[in-house]
This record gives C-alpha cells, structure tokens and sequence, in this order.
C-alpha cells in the first residue's frame, strides 16, 4: 500500500497537464522516457551521495546542486535535439522527469523506513513529489524561453539551472510549518502552471488561425497562377523564380504548394484536437511528405532560400508536418 502512495502526486500532476494539453502537442513516448530518465538520475544521485559524507548542509545545499544538473540532462538532450517546440511540452516533460525522480526517491525512503506511520509517509512522500516536480517544471519553462529567445542561449540555460536549484534550496530553507508549507507549494505550482499553459495556449491558437490565413491566401494565389506581390520580399521570389529554368520552376511551385497543404491540414488538425473532434488519418499525407523532402533535396539551397520567405520551414513547421505521419 505504501509504495501505490509513491504514484500518486506524480499521476494527479501528469493527468491535469494532459487535460490541459488540448493540442495533444505531448507525445506519449518522450513522456516515459522523461519519466525513466527522472528513475535512472535519482538512482546514480543515489549512488553519488554514497561517496558524499552527509550533514545538514550538504543535504539543503549540495544535493539540490547535484539533483537538478541531473534531471536537466535529458531537458537539454530534447531542446538541443528539437523535440521540444512549445511551451506546455516543456512543462509536462519537466514533470515527468521531477515525477520519476520522486518516485524513485520515495521508494527507497519507505525502503530506508519499514514501519514508518502513514500520516508521516503520506507527507513525505507529498513533499519530495512538490519539491521535484516544481523545479524541474521551472527548469522546463525557463529553458523554453531561452530557446525562443534566439539570444545567448547557453546562458539562458545557466540562469534557467541556477532558478530550479534555488527553488529547491529556499523550499529547504523555508521555515514554517511542514503542513502548510506543503500546501501552500503544491496550489502555488498547479495554479502557476496552469495560467502558464492557458496563456501559451492562446498563443498557439493566435499562431494557428493567422499563419493558416496567410498561407490560404497564398496557396490560393499560387493554384490560380496569380502570386501577388505586395512587398520587396515577394518582388524578390517573383524575379528568383523567373531566374531558374522552367523544370526547376515547376519543383519549386509544385514544392511550396505541397508546403502549404500540408502545414494547412496539420493546423486544421490542431484545431480539430483542441475542439476535442476526431481527426481523420489521410492516407496521401504520407506520399505527400515523402515528396515533399525529396523536392526540398532536389531544390538545393538556392532554390530554398529563393523561397524562403513563402516557405518558412522551421523546426516548429517541420515538426507539424511530420505529425501527419
């Protein structure tokens, strides 16, 4: 019975970040591994602290040093492999990893403590849970914002480690009453993280409805062989184009049109998963996508930069796409 406790404080937070995930942006795979690497991070700090001779100053500010380097590894391995795009993946990493890292921490706590009185497990077990869930999210959000900033990333990230160990240390430090600081922690977390996620969402929603505008507009132009210049940078594809021979001409239409398609029915998936409706699985998704790449290989470099300012395929837009699959 002591052991199912350990589950608890991590399901209730993973289960309330998933409902707040209308996009469905969370993929289930990353989300276990999250939590996996959160077990196998406690378990070598486990290991380390064996060669860490302990005391009360160790244990409030050495270890809160060590634990955070620990589980933020696997937050850089995601950002720096780009797996990470928006705000709420950030956060519902971060917990799973804190979660899994708290998991672990419990276990070998009951394991450490046979017989220990329920009301006293329950507590630990609630606070170790706050403690690394909390910081990891924090670590998850700041690391956001240092990818999205574009500007001295590293850091960003430096700064981003040095607030989740702080926070870890002043919830040491903090000296009130056990109970009610464990209360007022776990509602000041899930309220933070949920106008967090609420306030990223509307961004998305934002991005969403204006770029799958732009880009109607445009596939619309391009299928009635009408590409409206309206500014330098159009002037500039509209002359770029007409310098390429007509082969390379038709890959290049035929490449911005597969473009917009696709990133249209990806968004328009989007929306249908944030009205909670089914969304269709097309088959010619994928032939699109395989053709798609072979025409942006075919391109080269030239052509993609001749079509840079229609055909903007950035990492966020790579990922939609590929979400068809």
């Amino acid at each position: 019975m002591a052991y199912f406790f350990t589950l608890i404080p991590f399901a209730l937070m993973i289960i309330i970040l998933l409902l707040l995930d209308s996009f469905s942006l969370v993929k289930w795979s990353r989300l276990f591994l999250s939590a996996l690497w959160g077990v196998i991070s406690a378990a070598l700090c486990l290991l380390l602290y064996s060669f860490i001779t302990p005391g009360e100053a160790s244990e409030t500010f050495v270890t809160p040093v060590i634990e955070e380097i620990f589980k933020g590894l696997f937050l850089i391995y995601l950002f720096t492999t780009k797996k990470v795009f928006f705000l709420i993946d950030a956060i519902v990493y971060g917990v799973a990893i804190g979660g899994g890292f708290g998991l672990l921490e419990n276990i070998f706590y009951i394991l450490s403590n046979p017989g220990i009185d329920i009301n006293e497990l329950l507590f630990t077990i609630l606070s170790t849970a706050t403690i690394h869930i909390g910081a990891t999210a924090l670590l998850g959000a700041l690391m956001h914002t240092a990818v999205t900033s574009k500007k001295n990333v590293p850091l960003r990230y430096i700064f981003a480690f040095i607030c989740a160990i702080a926070f870890h240390i002043i919830f040491n430090l903090i000296n009130l009453p056990q109970h009610f600081l464990l209360v007022i922690s776990l509602f000041a977390m899930v309220l933070i993280m949920t106008l967090v996620i609420v306030y990223d969402k509307k961004n998305i929603d934002h991005w969403i409805e204006s770029s799958m505008a732009e880009q109607v507009s445009l596939l619309n132009s391009i299928k009635k062989n009408q590409l409206i210049i309206v500014n330098n940078t159009d002037r500039y594809v509209h002359h770029a184009l007409n310098d390429f021979r007509s082969d390379r001409t038709d890959q290049i239409v035929r490449y911005i049109t597969l473009f917009l398609e696709l990133s249209i029915a990806a968004k328009g998936n989007m929306l249908l998963c944030e009205a909670g409706m089914e969304v269709p699985k097309d088959p010619e998704n994928q032939k699109k996508i395989r053709e798609l790449y072979a025409l942006r290989k075919s391109i080269g470099k030239t052509g993609e930069l001749a079509t840079n300012s229609l055909v903007r395929f950035d990492n966020v837009e790579k990922w939609i796409i590929d979400s068809l699959l």
